[in-house]
Order: structure tokens, then sequence, then C-alpha cells
């Protein structure tokens, strides 16, 4: 009996863990946490990315993101062109209208990098159907702490439908 209680408790136990190392639902096929947070920028030193004349559905991706953000988190996040960026944004939420051909139907890749000073989260999609899932599940990636404080995981994020 205590062998099976304590079978429970461990499995139960490492089920936790594994749902808290990756806070994407449904965890996606590749996840590679770099163990860095970012503190959630402010509309003032946070802006959302789009090309230059984007599709309906660049659009789209990038007004979800914008409205999840804002209800979540009380912060409206700007959607521009990468033009029109001031100095004092410090994190870019980039969408990304190159469309990877290598990847399969409706896949995503999600990925950070610092240019220019800034945080930038590139979000990349297979076709148009892959963008607008990344940007859903970049959401995840976004968690308050104990403390009040919206933070974004550091991660690369490959994924696309079973």
């Amino acid at each position: 009996m205590k062998t099976t209680l304590l079978s429970c408790a461990l499995f139960c136990l490492s089920a936790v863990v594994v749902a808290e190392d990756c806070p994407m639902v449904p965890r996606p096929k590749e996840y590679r946490a770099s163990g860095d947070r970012l503190v959630l920028g402010t509309a003032q030193t946070a802006a959302i990315v789009v090309a230059p004349g984007a599709s309906e559905q660049e659009l789209y991706a990038a007004g979800r993101l914008q409205t999840h953000i804002e209800r979540r988190f009380k912060e409206t996040f700007p959607v521009l062109t990468a033009d029109k960026l001031g100095g004092s944004v410090k994190q870019v939420y980039e969408f990304s209208g190159k469309l990877m051909e290598d990847m399969p139907f409706n896949g995503f890749t999600i990925a950070f990098a610092k240019r220019n000073d800034a945080d930038w989260i590139t979000i990349r999609g297979a076709d148009m159907g892959g963008l607008i899932y990344g940007g859903e599940a970049f959401f995840d990636l976004i968690k308050k702490d104990a403390d009040g404080v919206a933070k974004v995981t550091v991660a690369a994020v490959k994924d696309w439908p079973s």
C-alpha cells in the first residue's frame, strides 16, 4: 500500500513538474526555454510589428495578440510597421510575413533575439494559418508571477498540427 501511494505521489509530482516546464497548451513539438524571462513591456515600450502591406491574416494575428494582452494585462501595444518604431520601444513582437515552406501545413515558430538594444520576438508561420496559430500559442508564454508582474518566458518554439 505504501509503495502504491508513493508511486502515485511521484507520478503526480512529475506530471506537475513537466506541466510547469512548458506553459504552452498543448505542448509544442519543439520547446527549448532559455531560463530567462522578460518583464512584459508597456504601451510606450512595446509594439507589435507587421510588414508594410500586411495581409488580412497578418493583421488579424497581430490584432488578436493585441487584444489578448489588453484584456489580460491592461496594456495596449500599438500595431506598427518596423519603420514606425520609436526609440523608446524595447520589446518588439513581430509577425513575419516571410512564410516558411520547409514547415508542415499550419506550422509556426517563435524565436527571441536581441536587435538594436531591443528584444525581438518573431512569430513566423508555414502559411497564414500557422502565423495565426503561432500568435495564439505565443500568448501562453506570458504569465504573471506571484508578485503580480507579467513576464514572458524566453523560449524557442516550433510546432505544427499532428
